[in-house]
């Protein structure tokens, strides 16, 4: 959960969001930013994240930024991530593959990372074990491979094929590309996306009203128009209408006002439960312990200490006051 707060903060906002700001617009980073630089971040629904980022702390940080934070719709990353969609992870994969650090210009590097290791090792911190080579090449060559990986256009790439923006202006959402995920092909599949089209169009209004005042599309208004979802096998696949299972909800505006009050008052739950847990716990440790105190009476009353007490002991009468 520390690796999502720090990156979330100090990389993500900081050096990302705080510098385009300031770089392209001039935007002093601790002033209050303008709606026209409102930035968004999209993330999935792994819970260790979901639960680092949900968290108020975060939430009020990224308000204060003019940082929309969303959610994936569920086991959807793969096609609505622009990083997922382009090429950089699999080039990048295959360049990891293929590279070396035996060779210029990560020799030197590896040579650094390799002492740095084993200082670390000698003051007692263990690095991966087995792994620790492995670890070193990757460290080594990864900045090369990102140099020759990593660009503009292929950056752009992985919007476009996800449908965030046009392929040729660049600079609007492509609608046609984002729909084009339903199954099928051909005629049939022409006709239903012309149909979802239409009643995006038709009740745009509607849709963008659920995002505002709930952070998401309600199931009420997407069966209205949509009917239920279905997976493979044919099964209906209802998403919660609540936050109680985040992680399997749709696309959700995480900084949508509403969206914060109810997973905070799902906290609030949750740690109100924890105590009454608690309490309930303390409780029958409670009646126990005076079941056992007397308990330890009535054989005190027969002389008998407690080490000699055997099941026999236990069905005699006298003796009626057992722990339970």
């Amino acid at each position: 959960m520390r690796n999502f707060l720090h990156y979330h903060e100090e990389i993500y906002l900081k050096q990302h969001v705080d510098v385009i700001r300031e770089v392209a617009f001039d935007c002093d980073p601790t002033a209050e930013v303008d709606d026209f630089l409102e930035s968004y971040g999209s993330f999935d629904g792994a819970m260790d994240q979901l639960s680092a980022l949900t968290q108020k702390k975060i939430m009020d940080l990224s308000r204060a930024r003019r940082n929309t934070m969303v959610k994936h719709n569920k086991s959807r990353s793969m096609r609505e991530q622009p990083a997922d969609c382009g090429d950089i992870f699999k080039q990048l994969k295959f360049h990891d593959k293929i590279s070396s650090s035996e060779y210029q210009p990560s020799q030197f590097l590896a040579n650094r990372i390799n002492s740095t290791f084993t200082r670390l090792q000698n003051e007692g911190i263990a690095i991966l074990g087995k792994k620790r080579g492995p670890l070193e090449n990757f460290l080594a060559t990864f900045p090369e491979a990102t140099r020759k990986v990593i660009s503009p256009e292929k950056i752009q790439q992985g919007y476009i094929r996800m449908g965030a923006i046009d392929k040729k202006s660049k600079c609007r959402p492509d609608m046609d590309v984002l729909l084009n995920t339903i199954a099928g092909d051909g005629k049939d599949k022409k006709t239903r996306l012309k149909a979802i089209k239409d009643i995006i169009v038709d009740h745009f209004d509607e849709f963008m009203n659920d995002f505002r005042d709930y952070g998401r599309i309600r199931e009420d208004t997407l069966n209205k128009y949509f009917g239920e979802d279905y997976g493979m096998d044919g099964e209906s696949m209802p998403c919660p209408e609540t936050l109680a299972r985040l992680s399997q909800a749709r696309y959700t505006v995480l900084t949508n006002e509403n969206i914060v009050n109810e997973l905070e008052d799902k906290r609030r739950e949750a740690q109100e439960e924890k105590k009454a847990k608690a309490g309930r716990e303390r409780a029958v440790a409670s009646k126990y312990l005076e079941s056992a105190a007397a308990f330890e009476q009535d054989l005190a009353k027969l002389n008998m200490p407690i080490e000699s007490v055997t099941e026999d002991v236990l069905l005699k009468p006298g003796t009626t006051t057992v722990p339970k």
